[in-house]
């Protein structure tokens, strides 16, 4: 299971869709599962990526982005919107149902502490729902992504570097995940960061596997929805020392 944490409006939502339709352009079959946005809302955040245009272009003419967007009509029908499932059981049931019916190979969950779980507590809830993503996904043999929360920690440590311990409500998601990728968009959280478009993926934790890259530095539009790759190099792997 990869867990991607953020704090909100740091871009979870749109890294989760950037990977499934990296995906589907390979020709997987994938599905994401979203509790606050709208169909609507997705469909726009869809458009925009797909297309490369921003809304403040979808005037006039259309007919350009029609063509484009026909153009990837066979990419995206192999990606399953499952909306509002609220708690993590139904979620578990859509996945099962999805892989037996239409043999998909990963589902990005969006987002883990909005959906309810076994528990009195919120911890206990938490821990249930991640225990039961990562269990779903190994019966079904299938690439879960799991969207988190972080908690205001790392906006008050000096340079708001994300620790495991920021992982909101739950050590559990920690322990069951194999990936673990934090973002940052810096300018969110100061709006005077010399470079707003700037944009930070952490990798805390890559199970069984050398993480030769523990910091990554891109790009981000957000008028089109999408992440780029940006050469720089690595901050040293000291940073996620937490003692």
């Amino acid at each position: 299971m990869i867990v991607v944490a953020a704090r909100p409006g740091h871009g979870k939502s749109l890294y989760g869709m950037q990977w499934l339709y990296s995906l589907a352009l390979g020709g997987s079959k994938v599905c994401i599962i979203f509790e606050e946005m709208s169909s609507k809302g997705l469909a726009r955040r869809s458009v925009n990526y797909l297309s490369g245009s921003s809304q403040e272009k979808w005037t006039g003419d259309m007919s350009g982005l029609i063509s484009e967007m026909d153009d990837y009509r066979e990419v995206t029908s192999n990606i399953f919107i499952v909306e509002h499932c609220g708690s993590v059981s139904k979620v578990t049931e859509q996945i099962d149902r999805l892989s037996e019916h239409r043999d998909i190979d990963a589902v990005v969950v969006d987002y883990c502490q909005i959906l309810t779980g076994s528990g009195k507590s919120k911890y206990e809830q938490v821990s249930d729902i991640s225990r039961s993503i990562k269990r779903c996904a190994v019966k079904n043999n299938i690439v879960a992504m799991l969207l988190a929360q972080t908690n205001r920690d790392s906006e008050r440590r000096d340079g708001g570097i994300p620790l495991m311990s920021d992982l909101r409500d739950s050590s559990a998601i920690e322990a069951d995940a194999d990936v673990i990728l934090f973002l940052q968009w810096p300018f969110k959280s100061d709006p005077t960061y010399q470079d707003p478009l700037e944009y930070r993926m952490y990798v805390a934790k890559n199970r069984n596997r050398e993480t030769v890259s523990p910091i990554i530095v891109s790009r981000i539009d957000p008028s089109i929805q999408r992440i780029y790759a940006e050469s720089k190099p690595p901050i040293q792997k000291e940073i996620f020392n937490e003692s």
